[in-house]
């Protein structure tokens, strides 16, 4: 039988819970998409990398791009953060 509630009950920590997993999901996804990804570890075992210009610091490239994702991940937590301070959990 429906009952009337004040609010969507644990449901709402669930929700929170997939949105935040699904921030880190999708950096997760982008990085390992990135191309510098496929050019240090997709190689066959004791085949050597083609240096060229494009993958010449292809690690260092990494971990700049892993440190942009990271800043990025941290903002998008902090805006959704601050949207949940400023209109709270239950409308009025």
């Amino acid at each position: 039988m429906p009952e009337v509630a004040d609010s969507i009950g644990n449901w709402m920590g669930a929700l929170e819970t997939l949105s935040n997993l699904s921030v880190v999901t999708n950096m997760l996804l982008l990085y390992y998409t990135h191309k510098n990804f496929q050019v240090l570890f997709t190689l066959p075992f004791g085949d050597e990398p083609i240096v060229n210009d494009l993958n010449k610091n292809a690690g260092l490239q990494m971990v700049e791009f892993l440190l942009i994702l990271m800043i990025a991940e941290h903002i998008q937590m902090a805006i959704k953060a601050v949207i949940g301070f400023l209109f709270g959990k239950t409308p009025e």
